[in-house]
């Protein structure tokens, strides 16, 4: 965007700069990270069923609800721990992240040492459950939970450090951890089944050591210099965790209700379509898991932006971060859904199924499956949103409509007026989800005076307490912020004095963001919020340029009086001023 373009998007209103930049710095590294850990079963899927043929790849579906169970625990506790840990990094509370860290880890070994007992202990029962009842399928399954489930704990674990990671501003590490197990699962999972003819046992022990060899060096990011995630003693945390499991509890439902339609699909596909439904639908599990990464990077997205909009009450800048997912998740998931009706034909090819009787099936639900994805997004990310801003039961809600009950109550009604029908569910349950949302939203927000579908307070803002508005990084524009900051100093009917510390140091502060934080001719946003409370005004500065801390710059040249006598006037007259780096982004608060 050239800076005329930027010029005329600025003034005091917000623009979706900053917002848009950030959103893209967190939005593809997430995407390639749930993409590595896609590849994984969609690699597998794609071995198995070129090396084993149609019954391999049924047994893979059979036994995917497994992968669901770690991915649920993995959730409940990564992102439960890591949203809590987020309100800690905005107050700088580092050790309070650690205490969580740690907190979580333990509680993920102590769940996935459980599960992975049970597992083997109740093997049969187990198999059972997954509908694995004919003879050489219920043997293909068992060899993969005999490899699979003694590990699994791997697998769970990769959620601490995925989530923590994010959170302290490294999402890049995420994927290059899921990237490291994508390709030593592909690689261990060739020499297992290729060369040793190990069948479903080597691929259950490829997805085991290469979740191993994700997490060396998930962990190992721990300890570089620039990381400030370490393990600490956490007792004084125990009584978080019902709010930890409460947090998390969306992403984990969705997980489980996502397991518990599979199971609920396998069983009514057998019924009505035979060995051959059930593949097709193995096919369409590959292609959803790489749909779900893709939509999942923009919802996990959403999470820690949000928290730190919502957390200092700055709904103009929240309304925004959902402006922004919404239209990247749009573009995403159209893009996704015109692949996959066009593609139908590849996609099953890659998988293994060559039997062309079972093409127009395949073909009827992999396109109303690819055409689900778009309403799935919006869903999904206001599921997300909700989350993070503790209306869980909402949250829930979403999770339960999309997940289970609508897919499946449609699908089990559509099937009696015939077989074909059964793949309707995806779509037209994700269609309904989002009416059934938007009215309780909707009511939500009558009852407690509320705005729109967001549930934003906007009391603040409409009583001129809170203005919010971005500045471009040039001379004019901080000027002219500077002078028209008067309105808001008058509408709270400031004192002279206050008034014009305040004009001052938005003056000086933006000049020396904008010489320091950004290249010589980049011109940047900076996003400005002041809020007026009881006696007291704050005001808060966050930009996305190159790390820079105006007081300690103050503090490192003293003697420097052009750079550095407007910063100092502001320490001396301001009551407090506190500079932070959270999720990468500068962020500067005055308290005048």
């Amino acid at each position: 965007m050239d800076n005329e373009k930027l010029e005329r998007q600025s003034s005091l209103q917000g623009n979706d700069i900053f917002i848009s930049a950030a959103f893209r710095r967190f939005l593809f590294p997430t995407i390639l990270s749930l993409l590595g850990a896609s590849v994984c079963n969609i690699a597998d899927s794609a071995i198995v069923g070129n090396v084993m043929g149609t019954q391999g790849l049924a047994a893979m579906s059979l036994v995917s609800p497994l992968f669901f169970i770690c991915t649920t625990l993995g959730s409940l506790i990564g992102v439960g721990g890591a949203t809590l840990a987020s309100i800690r990094v905005g107050r700088g509370d580092i050790d309070g992240v650690n205490r969580m860290l740690t907190l979580s880890l333990s509680l993920l070994v102590l769940l996935g040492l459980s599960l992975s007992a049970a597992g083997l202990i109740f093997i049969e029962p187990l198999l059972d459950m997954l509908h694995a009842v004919d003879g050489e399928l219920r043997e293909m399954a068992r060899d993969y939970c005999l490899a699979f489930i003694p590990g699994a704990l791997a697998n769970m674990i990769l959620y601490i450090p995925l989530n923590f990671l994010r959170i302290t501003g490294k999402p890049g590490a995420g994927a290059w951890m899921f990237g490291i197990m994508a390709v030593s699962n592909i690689a261990i999972c060739l020499v297992l089944l290729l060369s040793f003819d190990m069948g479903l046992k080597g691929v259950g022990l490829a997805m085991v050591l290469g979740s191993a060899i994700a997490l060396l060096y998930g962990f190992g990011c721990f300890f570089k210099k620039d990381c400030p995630l370490r393990f600490a003693p956490f007792f004084s945390e125990l009584k978080q965790i019902p709010s930890l499991i409460v947090t998390g509890s969306p992403m984990a439902l969705t997980n489980l209700l996502t397991f518990l339609r599979t199971l609920g699909y396998n069983h009514m596909l057998i019924a009505c379509l035979g060995v051959g439904g059930v593949s097709v639908f193995a096919v369409l599990g590959n292609v959803s898991t790489f749909a779900l990464a893709l939509l999942s990077g923009v919802w996990q997205t959403i999470a820690p932006l949000t928290g730190v909009f919502y957390g200092e009450r700055d709904t103009q800048s929240v309304r925004r971060v959902m402006f922004v997912s919404l239209r990247w998740g749009f573009f995403i998931s159209a893009a996704f859904a015109l692949l996959v009706c066009l593609a139908w034909k590849p996609a099953c090819l890659a998988f293994g199924m060559s039997d062309a009787s079972l093409f127009p099936q395949a073909r009827l639900a992999l396109s109303l499956f690819g055409l689900s994805v778009i309403p799935a997004m919006v869903s999904g990310s206001f599921q997300s949103y909700y989350m993070t801003i503790r209306v869980v039961w909402l949250a829930n809600l979403i999770s339960a409509c999309r997940s289970l009950i609508l897919p499946v109550a449609i699908s089990l009604l559509a099937s009696r007026l015939s077989p074909e029908y059964v793949w309707s569910g995806f779509l037209l349950g994700e269609l309904l989800t989002i009416p059934v949302f938007f009215v309780c939203a909707r009511l939500v927000a009558k009852a407690r005076g509320m705005s729109g579908v967001l549930l934003l307070d906007e009391r603040d803002s409409r009583e001129g307490k809170a203005i919010a508005f971005s500045v471009l990084s040039n001379i004019g524009a901080i000027m002219e912020a500077s002078e028209k900051i008067s309105v808001f100093c008058e509408q709270n009917r400031l004192d002279p004095k206050r008034s014009i510390l305040i004009s001052l140091s938005l003056e000086e502060l933006l000049i020396s963001i904008s010489e320091h934080a950004f290249d010589e001719g980049e011109t940047g946003s900076m996003d400005i919020r002041l809020f007026a409370t009881g006696d007291d005004v704050v005001m808060r500065i966050r930009n996305g340029g190159r790390e820079f801390d105006p007081i300690k710059f103050f503090e490192n040249n003293p003697n420097d009086i052009d750079q550095c006598l407007g910063i100092q006037i502001i320490v001396m007259g301001a009551k407090e001023v506190k500079y932070t780096r959270t999720l990468g982004v500068n962020n500067l608060t005055v308290l005048i």
